[in-house]
């Protein structure tokens, strides 16, 4: 189980450190898809929503053994399915959705992801140094005023997998 967490942390870790680097750092964690489109025209946009999906179906076990016994163990799979529906949602590649919604669904999921760490896990130190420290890095960067939400969804993605590993 532990080996499933650990490949879906390097997983992520290697595909935000990519999509950074080549990409940019941009204003939510969906916005990723329209960057690779620009810059990598005929990326096939579904990539992105696959990384994502084979992260967090390798981390589901560990999901379910952190909260084991716990009535909010579900907050953990309702923000799996946000960021899932988010990624591989058809319609924002083509621009069917308006840019509220994404807004909306992205801040859905650092919600729940947020709430899954301090309810079911019972590890709010987590989120708030997992907080600082990311947002320490966007300051130092100088994209904490353009990319906040980027930021508020990888510190709530960083200390669920911390809650998980330890």
């Amino acid at each position: 189980m532990k080996a499933l967490l650990i490949f879906s942390l390097v997983l992520m870790v290697a595909f935000v450190a990519l999509s950074c680097i080549y990409v940019g750092v941009p204003e939510k964690y969906s916005d990723w898809l329209k960057g690779w489109k620009e810059k990598l025209p005929g990326f096939p946009l579904y990539l992105s929503g696959i990384v994502t999906i084979i992260a967090l179906f390798a981390a589901l076990p560990s999901i379910l053994e952190v909260t084991k016994g716990s009535p909010w163990q579900f907050l953990g799979f309702l923000a799996g399915f946000v960021v899932v529906f988010t990624q591989l949602s058809n319609r924002f590649a083509s621009g069917g959705f308006s840019k509220g919604v994404y807004v909306f669904l992205d801040l859905l999921f650092a919600v729940l992801a947020i709430l899954w760490v301090i309810l079911a896990c019972k590890l709010w130190p987590f989120i708030l140094g997992s907080i600082v420290v990311f947002y320490i890095v966007a300051g130092v960067t100088k994209t904490i005023s353009r990319s906040w939400l980027f930021w508020l969804e990888i510190s709530a993605i960083g200390a669920a997998y911390v809650a998980m590993l330890i």
